[in-house]
């Protein structure tokens, strides 16, 4: 029903306004139609490109920064006065930890019972680990190439303290202070030389 009312609408119109007329009319429509879904369409075009050119300029923003941190730490580690301010440091705590490392020696000789060797190298182990971790706070209070000084250091440095330490106390030769400072020596020599080499590499 709904149909036949349809055409016979249409087909009024058509002998009211002609052929042509309601030919213009349906084209009229059909290209305010079209026109409206082409705008539609470049819109969203030009909207996703604008999203993407946005998304793009973000990450470019962030690796820039990123960029200029790594340039930052690398000019920094360039210049000469950085580079004898972080061997200036690091000497010092070095120089300090190395006599306390001698403290240590000669603390455990005379005060401790070293025939019970598992609870002398326990105590040698926490005086040992208690010095790296005092060397590690200071060396953390000074920067270079954008990080601390602290992370250049080493956990195998205590091993090697340990080595000394042990080494000197349970030494089969007689005492002698200046083998036990010469040991000592030589083995901040080694920490030097390694930490030296983490800060440059």
């Amino acid at each position: 029903m709904e149909t036949t009312k349809s055409a016979l609408e249409v087909a009024e119109s058509i002998s009211n306004f002609g052929m042509m007329a309601v030919a213009a009319a349906f084209f009229i429509v059909l290209a305010i139609v079209i026109m409206v879904m082409f705008v539609k369409w470049f819109k969203d075009i030009i909207n996703n490109i604008m999203a993407t050119n946005q998304n793009m300029l973000n990450k470019l923003d962030v690796q820039l920064k990123e960029n200029n941190e790594i340039m930052k730490s690398i000019a920094e580690g360039l210049q000469p006065e950085t580079q004898v301010r972080a061997q200036t440091i690091s000497d010092m705590a070095f120089e300090l930890a190395h006599f306390r490392l001698l403290k240590i020696i000669d603390t455990v000789r005379s005060e401790n019972h070293i025939a019970n060797r598992p609870a002398t190298e326990a105590k040698i182990d926490k005086l040992i680990l208690n010095l790296h971790e005092e060397m590690y706070g200071k060396l953390s209070c000074y920067p270079f190439r954008g990080h601390k000084l602290s992370s250049y250091t080493s956990s195998k440095w205590v091993d090697w303290m340990r080595e000394v330490v042990i080494g000197e106390i349970y030494s089969e030769i007689e005492l002698n202070e200046d083998r036990t400072n010469t040991n000592v020596t030589t083995l901040f020599n080694r920490i030097k030389l390694d930490f030296n080499r983490n800060l440059f590499a």
